[in-house]
């Protein structure tokens, strides 16, 4: 461990490009205070190219890249032995006081070599896919290793409330809330060349919907709600941004509507693709706390959303945005176009949402909370030793 100086946390995560959990542990990095604590970000990759290790890199940050690899289920077995093995050697040779991972891969990495190595380990539970039966093992996975931990971090009140309910000690789990930095998203003008390049020049209203294209992310519903809401706004079009398993059945069930319905894939930054958006649409069967709903909103655009998970926690219902149930294409119809058929109702809710935003998710507050909970482990560490 430190002996003199900053002590120092090593951030565990699975990533290869700037997701939700990515950006967070990017900010988290960002705006901890070096001389308080030095950091440095494990990623686990498949090979290849991994862009999110690149930007922690070039923003200056201690990066350790682990390559996982394909391999039959045995070979995979001996592969985890050997990463944990790893995950061990950087945590004495660069002294590291505690570890923090970030979802199920990092948790059953990172714990075993936490605990042979005497550290502290903290994961952060940012939300859980459960659309197959894999998926609902890696979900049962994250749960044990979760209740091994010792804190748990959830992103909202409704992620804390499904640990427990899952079995997760009620003492070892604390909520800080997924935040935003707002001068990030400073409100901007539409990106006019972004609408020429797509196409878009003309056509109004634009509906966005950014976030991984998958089944628990309920674009299905959208896009059969879309067919509705263009009764009523015929030059209306639906941007996806991002990309998934569903993708391209979605684009060939619902793409060959000339412009109607684009998919723009992943992008990394999303911000010129919220400037052109009149509204944003969040239809997911499942949510931890969305980062998209305060990015959104932080550049005061509104999101319709479903009311799952930590969902509500960032759009108040009728005064930032408006919820609906999940699965329900005639109510997200009608909810998104109430929105774009009342321009006084629109234009009172973006200026509720920046401000909302702005006040109650502000990064740097979740910074301070997350290392306040890093004082405590490790000094319940220096009284037991």
């Amino acid at each position: 461990m430190s002996m003199k100086g900053p002590r120092h946390v090593m951030h565990l995560l699975d990533a290869a490009d700037l997701s939700g959990p990515a950006k967070t542990v990017l900010n988290s990095c960002r705006f901890t205070d070096d001389k308080r604590y030095s950091k440095s970000v494990v990623v686990f990759g498949q090979g290849g190219r991994n862009r999110y290790a690149e930007d922690l890199v070039g923003r200056g940050m201690r990066v350790h890249l682990i390559e996982e690899g394909n391999s039959s289920r045995f070979g995979k077995i001996h592969t985890y032995i050997k990463n944990i093995a790893e995950i061990r050697r950087l945590i004495v040779e660069h002294r590291v006081d505690l570890v923090h991972a970030h979802g199920y891969k990092a948790d059953i990495l990172g714990y075993p070599a936490a605990k042979m190595t005497g550290r502290k380990i903290v994961t952060t539970q940012h939300g859980y896919i459960e659309n197959s039966a894999k998926a609902v093992f890696y979900r049962r996975l994250a749960i044990a290793a979760a209740k091994r931990m010792d804190r748990v971090i959830a992103v909202s009140d409704g992620m804390k409330s499904l640990l427990m309910k899952y079995g997760v000690p009620a003492e070892k789990v604390v909520t800080i809330r997924n935040a935003i930095v707002s001068e990030d998203y400073a409100e901007r003008e539409r990106d006019l060349d972004l609408l020429e390049r797509l196409h878009l020049t003309g056509r109004t209203p634009i509906i966005g919907c950014i976030g991984r294209i998958s089944p628990e992310k309920g674009q299905r519903v959208l896009c059969d709600a879309f067919m509705e809401i263009r009764k009523r706004f015929p030059k209306a079009c639906l941007v996806f941004v991002g990309k998934g398993p569903e993708m391209e059945e979605l684009k060939c069930r619902y793409g060959g509507d000339g412009e109607a319905i684009l998919f723009v894939g992943h992008q990394a930054d999303v911000k010129p693709f919220v400037s052109v958006f009149d509204l944003h649409v969040l239809p997911s069967y499942t949510e931890g706390l969305p980062n998209v709903v305060l990015e959104a909103g932080c550049m005061g655009v509104v999101t319709v959303g479903t009311a799952v998970g930590g969902t509500p926690e960032c759009i108040i219902d009728g005064v930032t945005g408006l919820l609906v149930r999940p699965g329900r294409v005639d109510e997200l119809a009608r909810a998104i176009t109430l929105v774009l058929g009342d321009e006084n109702l629109k234009d009172e809710l973006e200026r509720n949402v920046m401000d909302f935003v702005m006040k109650e998710f502000d990064f740097r507050k979740r910074v301070e909370k997350m290392l306040g909970l890093y004082d405590e482990l490790l000094s319940d560490a220096n009284g037991k030793g």
